[in-house]
């Protein structure tokens, strides 16, 4: 009995240290991911916010607002299959790039050569409930310069020209004990043993 009251004993405290360390570490990897952020933004890299449910609905509804042809394709992506969430909300741009190439003779140009355009993006992520990840978006060319800023082409997003891949999902946890499993779900379970045990010796 002794002999498994200090097994208990142990496995609480261990599993009470790694658990305060954990907590005690969210701040700081917290502090390092903002550290980096402003690091890969400074240098250039377009990094995602983080933003909750409220905060992409707001999006959603900014970028689909002048947009129907975004909107109706949203609408059936999330008809499309059962328990589709929202993931992320992308807008991007090219900033002004200037036109080059040959112009068709005898045809009147809507860019001609030395306009600066601008290629926008919108893109909504969206997952199913099965885990399939889905993807709708809207693609603008617009002339800014010189003036009038004028919309030259606009479209969404082909499924039958598009091509994404993204890395498998975890595979779930597998049934038994294991070391995550202790830390994490058996640290109260664990105290519960030891104290009931040490209060039974006494």
């Amino acid at each position: 009995m002794r002999g498994m009251i200090v097994v208990a004993v142990l496995f609480a405290a261990v599993a009470v240290a790694i658990a305060c360390a954990v907590d005690r570490c969210a701040p700081a990897l917290a502090a390092t991911a903002a550290i980096e952020e402003t690091h890969l933004r400074d240098v250039g890299q377009i990094v995602a916010q983080q933003a909750g449910a409220a905060a992409l609905r707001a999006e959603v509804a900014r970028v689909t607002a002048d947009n129907a042809g975004l909107s109706s394709a949203l609408g059936a992506a999330l008809a499309a299959a059962r328990r589709v969430r929202i993931e992320r909300v992308v807008s991007v741009s090219t900033g002004p790039v200037v036109a080059s190439g040959e112009v068709p003779l005898g045809r009147p140009c809507l860019v001609d050569i030395g306009d600066e355009i601008d290629v926008r993006a919108s893109e909504v992520q969206l997952r199913s409930e099965a885990g399939n990840m889905m993807i709708v978006g809207s693609l603008s060319a617009v002339r800014v310069r010189p003036e009038p800023v004028s919309t030259i082409a606009t479209g969404v997003l082909s499924a039958e020209m598009a091509r994404v891949l993204e890395t498998p999902p975890p595979p779930p946890p597998e049934r038994g004990w294991s070391t995550s499993l202790v830390l994490v779900v058996g640290a109260s379970a664990f105290i519960a043993g030891a104290v009931a045990g040490v209060a039974i010796v006494l």
